[in-house]
């Protein structure tokens, strides 16, 4: 049984997983629950890049997730991770593309360099 829910492109597996699992992924990100850390045997790492979640602002987006699906489903699953939470959320495994995530981070390094030009242009105003 897995959970599945999602928010903008993020999708959370918190069950079993077959052989092979993200062939074909070219977008998204995928929160996969790995309490017996067999997962990595089971993923397509030519595809997607395994990672861990590291700041607390993801925690706090996955467990939206999970909280919005056991709203909906009442999943024990869902509701057993919830009520576990400071333990069970380093048991969940970030995978997303590498595509994707070169994306993702050339969007980012843009705003910047807007940010920075928008910022420059000011100062040049401001300073007549």
């Amino acid at each position: 049984k897995a959970i599945a829910a999602g928010k903008f492109d993020a999708k959370i597996a918190s069950g079993k997983t077959g052989r092979n699992f993200a062939a074909g992924m070219s977008g998204g990100i995928a929160y996969v629950w790995n309490p017996d850390k067999m997962f990595e045997k089971l993923v397509n790492k030519g595809m997607v890049d395994l990672e861990e979640i590291d700041n607390e602002n993801e925690f706090e987006t996955l467990y939206s997730l999970i909280e919005n699906h056991f709203k909906y489903t009442s999943s024990q699953r869902a509701k057993s991770i919830l009520d576990n939470w400071t333990k069970e959320k380093y048991n969940f495994v970030k995978v997303m593309p590498g595509e994707y995530k070169k994306a993702l981070e050339a969007l980012e390094e843009e705003k910047q360099r807007e940010t920075e030009l928008t910022l420059n242009n000011f100062a040049e105003v401001a300073n007549g």
